[in-house]
């Protein structure tokens, strides 16, 4: 019986493009608010008091009169929906709720974001980030030793994620394959996410192979894109024009 080798390359080229897109537009407005200048100008684009900044690819530019407009467009949504633009308001949802912000862990920040903004996200991506970052603080802070703090289910940490596997399908069921793979003739082949899951008990070394590292930077990738989807949703619904989508 003939054999087949398949090779699988995927482009992910589509997923940065997008997300930089969206995410220059949305610290271009934080920026341009923070520095409340009455004309906008490449200088308004610097957010003031960090020494932080940001450069993003030159292929997904952002120009002054880009941000005119679209800045135009926001505040006109804003003062349609709210009939003005207060002062206690603007101190209220840019000045304090950004500092409150900053002050939460990663699972409190993703609850302020639904509460505040409800600013929603897929829930089981969220829950399989949660894990993997108690995974992460166990190595940054407890040398990576599981304790009864890093545990979320009975004696131990449940480290979920989302894996992106090759499949072939034969007789109507699919077997999960790890390329380069040798594949009967007639077999179809298929790419699919799979939910994967690993148990460390309370005491054992936080520990991963470097596939399954590799499946979590899959799992990032799909959160990445669910964020950007849904900052693109959001803004758009309040007069925000992010241009072209990338797909």
């Amino acid at each position: 019986m003939a054999n087949t080798e398949i090779q699988l390359h995927i482009d992910l080229g589509g997923l940065p493009n997008r997300m930089q897109r969206v995410l220059k537009a949305t610290m271009n407005f934080v920026a341009i608010g923070l520095n409340s200048a009455p004309g906008i100008t490449t200088d308004s684009f610097a957010i003031p008091d960090t020494p932080i900044q940001h450069q993003f690819d030159s292929n997904n530019p952002w120009t002054t009169d880009q941000a005119k407009q679209a800045w135009r467009n926001h505040i006109a949504e804003l003062q349609r929906a709210r009939g003005s633009l207060l002062g206690e308001d603007w101190n209220t949802f840019v000045v304090q709720r950004g500092h409150q912000f900053h002050k939460r862990t990663l699972p409190q920040r993703l609850e302020f974001l639904e509460k505040n903004y409800s600013f929603t996200l897929d829930t089981d991506l969220v829950d399989q980030i949660n894990t993997i970052n108690i995974a992460r603080n166990c190595l940054s802070h407890r040398g990576g030793v599981i304790t009864t703090l890093d545990a979320n289910v009975e004696g131990a940490l449940q480290v979920r994620w989302t894996a992106l596997v090759a499949l072939v399908i034969s007789n109507g069921k699919e077997i999960e394959i790890h390329p380069p793979h040798f594949v009967e003739a007639g077999a179809s082949l298929a790419i699919g996410n799979r939910r994967k899951s690993k148990r460390l008990a309370i005491g054992q070394q936080v520990d991963f192979t470097s596939l399954e590292f590799a499946q979590m930077c899959w799992t990032f990738f799909l959160f990445a894109q669910s964020c950007a989807k849904r900052l693109e949703d959001y803004g758009r619904q309040r007069g925000v024009q992010f241009g072209q989508s990338a797909t």
